[in-house]
């Protein structure tokens, strides 16, 4: 069928960009053939950002400077080689994710035997550890969360976290919390616009 020829192809595709990894790699990192490979890893770049189009550009990675991806992380290329082994890393993510992708249906039946059962059902672990499609990420969470403080919610009501929240503006833990949350996110995530330092607006706003 049409569908499983594409899969065999992706899957080619796939395992020349495992080759290509491995070979830019490797000590002196040289490509054999020319730029042969190089036109072809721009020609796979361009096929995939039609399916996903927060993959960098080729012509945006040409040159020094930074790249920023889709969740704000600062990606700085110095070389060709870099630049050429960044762009596999994202292409294999890319085929890595189409590989495990499950159709919707089957994701949004899962999660409604989910929302009506105490246990997580096998097949929707496996395809979470497989990796949550980007469409699909908020609502995946929002239930997994859900389920997780039903037992709160039962004991306590529905308003428990709005109580909460008007009582810690007034709370002595109020500041150390604040304080603490700023400097985990600073230093766990340095190279991200949005909490790289203490004017970027997701501290600002946290």
């Amino acid at each position: 069928t049409i569908r499983s020829q594409q899969s065999q192809r992706e899957s080619l595709q796939r395992d020349y960009i495992y080759l290509l990894q491995t070979s830019l790699s490797t000590e002196d990192g040289r490509l054999f053939g020319g730029t042969k490979h190089r036109d072809r890893l721009k020609e796979l770049l361009a096929d995939c950002r039609k399916r996903d189009p927060s993959l960098p550009s080729f012509d945006s990675m040409e040159g020094p400077g930074l790249y920023i991806d889709s969740y704000g992380f600062k990606h700085e290329k110095s070389n060709e080689n870099d630049r050429l082994q960044y762009i596999c890393v994202k292409l294999a993510h890319f085929y890595d994710s189409k590989a495990h992708s499950t159709d919707e249906n089957v994701w949004r039946s899962l999660l409604r035997t989910f929302q009506n059962s105490s246990t997580i059902p096998k097949t929707l672990k496996y395809l979470v550890r497989q990796g949550i499609p980007n469409h699909l990420r908020s609502e995946v969470w929002h239930i997994f969360i859900q389920k997780q403080i039903n037992h709160i919610r039962k004991e306590k009501g529905v308003s428990y976290y709005q109580s909460l929240s008007h009582l810690l503006p007034n709370s002595d833990l109020n500041n150390k919390f604040e304080k603490q949350i700023a400097l985990d996110l600073h230093r766990t995530m340095p190279s991200n616009i949005r909490f790289s330092n203490k004017d970027s607006d997701g501290r600002v706003t946290s």
